[in-house]
């Protein structure tokens, strides 16, 4: 069985990276353009300064790619020739990230309080015991 490839567009660094206090957020979407244009409006009001956000399309038929690229230029975006699921669209957008944080959103979510991720950077930090890899 061969697999499809997913064909990355728009990665401007490299994967290696990672950014301390930096949150990468991966959104899957199919298919949400307006949903995904509510999403990322909320991010883009978060108090946090260091955020990347990922979509990862799943060969959506309603332009979004074309959208995002136009209105949100600083997306990260990966687009699929193949519809996977939003599992596996997960999983791809994790590969790209370079956060320290990782935060996923389906594309429907918006964040209802302006410093939502900076709270949640602030106590994972306070904590490091119960989320960093510990080898």
């Amino acid at each position: 069985m061969r697999k499809a490839k997913c064909q990355p567009t728009f990665l401007t660094h490299p994967q290696s990276v990672l950014m301390p206090e930096l949150v990468s957020v991966i959104i899957p979407s199919y298919n949400r353009r307006m949903d995904l244009c509510r999403c990322i409006d909320s991010l883009l009001t978060q108090t946090s300064a260091a955020l990347e956000i990922i979509v990862v399309d799943d060969c959506s038929e309603d332009d979004t790619i074309a959208f995002l690229r136009l209105n949100y230029p600083d997306v990260r975006l990966i687009s699929c020739v193949r519809r996977y699921g939003p599992s596996h669209l997960r999983n791809l957008g994790l590969r790209v990230a370079r956060g320290e944080f990782i935060l996923f959103l389906d594309s429907d979510v918006i964040l209802p309080k302006k410093d939502m991720v900076r709270q949640m950077v602030e106590t994972l930090s306070q904590r490091p015991q119960h989320w960093r890899n510990r080898g």
